[in-house]
């Protein structure tokens, strides 16, 4: 079976489309003359238009591609109302530029678009050494509420709150436990579900989550670097041996950083502002935890709660009073945080009340925890542990 080649200048093979269509190993046959870098535009007139659904043909691409194939997407728009399936390693490759943060959308962007379909993971991933660089994942399956109004203890609430308006909605989910991934420049916007599900020691640099009930779930052993999640009910949950520097996790309705196992976890320059619970909180006990960075504006459902009124409302959340909470048991904490305490609800407010600075119910052993001048947070727990302050400093026993 033959067909006719075009080539580009760029030296892209290319099938001829009515040859394509005619052809039932079509896809195949143009990989194979390929050689490891596939345009999925030139080589399979894959629609980026955003007009026509490419889900069936991108997952065809997909299954007759070689191991360490690399994918490109020029920039467009990709509709996908399918989920696509990927069990080999492979490279996904956009065009995508983030400029402070945010997609020149609309231009030099590579776009994976999903609209009205609830319970699909957009891409679902199930083999390690994958890797997707430059690719934006939108989604209308929820979007951001803002309330400005201030909570109290006579009408309290969220400040940030996701509506979800189609349930079950995933951006990426990795599977797999060996991940040895690697993602790059990639942004992810309004998914009622997952954002990015991380699997196992990858590395990843330049992730931006907005608007999804949890951002980023961080594999264990793996590397996040100079990322941003906001708008989100949950904005990063780690895993055992996670590592962060020179992240913003900010406006999540609910907590910020998620810890979800015992511990060592190494956090540099964080800043966690705007929460609705902890900005840092601990699923079960917590251990081997370097901090250092901002913890501010956290525990706002219980904004202008006195102690008092937190202690006696009914059905309280005992993560959302304090600014660090670990349900279980906490050891070997090394916490500085570099933030004094102006708890208020927006910028250029008046501060309120003064939340718990650390809580642990069944106490805290061999650490140290260490504030910047007036942070004077109540400190409810017990335990042994060192508290440095600008003023002295405070063993408890």
């Amino acid at each position: 079976m033959s067909y006719r080649r075009i080539d580009t200048q760029d030296g892209v093979t290319v099938m001829n489309k009515d040859l394509y269509d005619n052809l039932q190993d079509g896809v195949e046959e143009a990989i194979n003359h390929n050689t490891g870098w596939i345009n999925v535009v030139n080589t399979f007139n894959l629609d980026n238009t955003g007009n026509t659904d490419i889900s069936d043909k991108l997952q065809d691409i997909i299954n007759k591609s070689n191991d360490f194939d690399t994918l490109y997407f020029p920039k467009g728009k990709y509709l996908m109302n399918k989920g696509i399936k990927i069990s080999k390693p492979l490279t996904l490759l956009g065009d995508t530029k983030i400029v402070s943060n945010i997609p020149r959308l609309g231009y030099g962007s590579t776009e994976f678009i999903t609209k009205n379909t609830p319970n699909i993971t957009l891409i679902e991933v199930s083999t390690c050494k994958f890797s997707i660089e430059g690719i934006c994942f939108f989604s209308n399956s929820s979007h951001v509420i803002t309330n400005e109004e201030e909570s109290s203890p006579i009408n309290p609430h969220f400040h940030y709150e996701l509506s979800h308006l189609y349930e079950n909605v995933n951006a990426i989910v990795c599977n797999n436990n060996e991940g040895l991934s690697r993602f790059s420049n990639i942004f992810i916007s309004n998914f009622s579900g997952i954002g990015f599900k991380v699997p196992y020691y990858s590395i990843l640099d330049n992730i931006v989550v907005f608007g999804c009930k949890v951002g980023i779930d961080l594999g264990v052993d793996s590397i996040l670097t100079n990322s941003k999640t906001w708008g989100c009910e949950v904005g990063l949950k780690l895993q055992v041996g996670g590592t962060v520097s020179n992240t913003r996790i900010e406006s999540n309705s609910k907590w910020g950083i998620v810890c979800t196992g015992t511990g060592q976890y190494k956090l540099n320059n964080i800043t966690v502002d705007q929460c609705g619970y902890a900005g840092l909180y601990a699923e079960t006990s917590l251990s081997d935890l370097i901090f250092t960075g901002k913890l501010s504006r956290c525990c706002q459902y219980y904004f202008g709660f006195t102690e008092e009124d937190f202690n006696s409302f009914p059905n309280r959340i005992e993560s959302g009073f304090s600014y660090i909470y670990v349900e279980d048991y906490a050891s070997n904490l090394n916490i500085t945080l570099l933030n004094t305490n102006e708890d208020i609800w927006t910028d250029g407010g008046v501060t309120k009340s003064k939340h718990y600075l650390i809580n642990s119910p069944k106490g805290i052993n061999s650490s140290i925890v260490k504030c910047l001048p007036a942070l004077d947070f109540i400190t409810n727990t017990k335990g042994r542990f060192t508290f440095i302050h600008s003023i002295g400093t405070y063993v408890f026993i």
